[in-house]
């Protein structure tokens, strides 16, 4: 089996995604906190020379989150959120034109809370919003206390509530 640094992958695919990304100091230690949020999304690593190597097959495995995440790199929340609704929308339609009122309702669409919310949300539901009763929902509020601020939390509660109401407040 093949394996390719982690590294040289993200910086091969940042020049074709004319993504801001570079491969120095900095944007390597972005590599490694995108990859540990994710758990490495499930992928064995190994460290050749210091650096981490990830199976050739696996990252083309990933080529739809990394593409997303170096389309998203240091650019403003207006498009990371944009960036991230259109990921997604195929994948959770309702949950994401819900977000999308919540955002403009609430003029959230240059803050970055505003990605970083709709980024937990995506990442940790499995299917739409609407369809999570309430322990379901009281799960996702707890995953959001244990690794949010109280912010992120009264901001997800805020879009639970406008859900609820089908964007009605």
């Amino acid at each position: 089996m093949e394996y390719k640094s982690i590294y040289a992958h993200f910086a091969e695919m940042g020049q074709e995604a004319r993504s801001l990304f570079q491969s120095n100091k900095a944007g390597r230690r972005h590599v490694l906190e995108f990859m540990d949020a994710n758990d490495w999304f499930g992928l064995e690593h190994r460290i050749i020379a210091r650096t981490p190597h990830v199976s050739e097959q696996d990252l083309q495995n990933l080529e739809k989150p990394i593409t997303l995440w170096l389309s998203a790199y240091k650019q403003p929340a207006r498009k990371k959120i944009s960036l991230i609704l259109e990921h997604f929308k195929s994948k959770y339609p309702e949950t994401c034109r819900l977000y999308a009122r919540f955002i403009a309702q609430n003029k959230m669409s240059d803050a970055p809370a505003g990605w970083m919310l709709l980024d937990f949300v995506l990442s940790e539901i499995d299917r739409e919003i609407t369809e999570y009763d309430e322990p379901g929902l009281q799960n996702l509020i707890a995953l959001l206390d244990d690794g949010g601020t109280r912010k992120a939390a009264k901001l997800f509660a805020d879009f639970l509530m406008t859900e609820n109401h089908d964007g009605e407040r």
